[in-house]
């Protein structure tokens, strides 16, 4: 156990919750949106697309002369996630693998919270100042 927290400190992502890591076809969000809506390019290249997308906006967020463009980019990637779950396709709550229940809307939930995040960032972050 020492040696875990040692080499690996944080705790093993659930199979299905990690978007790069994860097989083709073991991503639960995508992989559903493959099944229910008939275009395969959901998953893998759907996902891994959207992961680029996200990888680059939280890079940009960090840099402070692209913060706001990086909210702005969080922000259509997180409105059109929520338009997926809110399609007849996905719902709000994901059906878990092996029918052991549902999220309870969890997924949902975070991306309402991290859209939410980007937009405070963009109305409340201090303009640039020009020389």
């Amino acid at each position: 156990m020492l040696l875990h927290w040692t080499v690996h400190p944080w705790p093993q992502p659930d199979p299905g919750q990690v978007i790069f890591y994860d097989l083709p076809g073991e991503h639960i969000l995508f992989s559903i949106l493959a099944l229910k809506s008939g275009y395969e390019w959901f998953e893998p290249t759907g996902r891994v697309v959207f992961g680029v997308f996200e990888l680059l906006a939280a890079l940009m967020i960090l840099i402070p002369p692209w913060r706001k463009s990086g909210a702005k980019l969080a922000v259509v990637i997180f409105g059109s996630l929520i338009a997926l779950h809110l399609s007849p396709w996905l719902g709000i709550e994901l059906q878990l693998p092996g029918n052991t229940g549902s999220d309870d809307g969890s997924v949902f939930y975070l991306t309402v919270a991290a859209i939410t995040a980007a937009i405070l960032l963009i109305n409340l972050h201090p303009a640039r100042l020009s020389r």
